[in-house]
C-alpha cells in the first residue's frame, strides 16, 4: 500500500502545494493527498473529526487549534506571508489603491467587485468595506462567492474587480 501525507490547506497555497507534491514523493516515496478551502471550512471539518497530517491555516486558525490543544504550539511553522489585494483583467490597468481615498474611489467606480463570503480575504475585505463606511454602495453590486477564486469572476466577466489574497 502507498503511502500517503493527508494535507488540510487554504486555497492561497494551493498552487505552491500541487506543484511541490510531485517532488515531494519523487524523494520520500509518499504521495500528498491535499484538499483545499477556506480556513472556516476547514476548522468546520476538522471540529466535525476529519484529520489531517499537515494543516496549512491563516495564523488565527492556527493560533486557535493550537489554543484548544487540537494542535502543538511547538509544531507551527510559518511558510508564507500574505496580503489582501485587489484584482484586475490582464491587460487592464492597476487600479489606484495607493491611499484610502484613492481606494475608495476605485471600489465605488467598479461595476461591480468579487470577494468570498468564507474565504481569509473576503472576510477582511467585508469588515474593510464596512470600516470605510460604503459596505452597502458595495454588497449592492458585489459578486460574492461562498469560497473560491474570485479572480475567475473577472474572468467570467461577473466582476471588474476581486478582492483576493496575495501570498508569498
Amino acid at each position: 500500500m502507498e503511502n500517503s501525507v493527508r494535507v488540510l490547506s487554504t486555497l492561497a497555497l494551493a498552487g505552491a502545494v500541487r506543484a511541490l507534491a510531485e517532488q515531494y514523493r519523487a524523494k520520500s516515496g509518499a504521495r500528498i493527498d491535499a484538499d483545499f478551502a477556506p480556513t472556516v471550512r476547514l476548522l468546520e471539518r476538522l471540529k466535525g473529526g476529519e484529520t489531517a497530517d499537515v494543516l496549512i491555516l491563516t495564523d488565527e486558525g492556527l493560533a486557535g487549534l493550537v489554543s484548544a490543544g487540537t494542535v502543538l504550539g511547538e509544531s507551527r511553522v510559518d511558510l508564507a506571508r500574505s496580503w489582501v489585494g485587489l484584482a484586475v483583467a490582464a491587460g487592464q490597468p492597476h487600479p489606484d489603491i495607493s491611499t484610502e481615498a484613492a481606494l475608495r474611489v476605485t471600489l465605488l467606480a467598479a461595476r461591480s467587485v468579487a470577494y468570498s463570503r468564507l474565504g481569509a480575504s473576503g472576510i477582511f475585505f467585508a469588515q474593510l468595506i464596512a470600516r470605510m463606511g460604503i459596505e452597502k454602495e458595495i454588497n449592492a453590486r458585489a459578486t460574492i462567492s461562498p469560497m473560491g477564486f474570485t479572480a475567475e469572476r473577472i474572468v467570467t466577466g461577473e466582476a471588474d474587480v476581486a478582492a483576493r489574497r496575495i501570498c508569498c
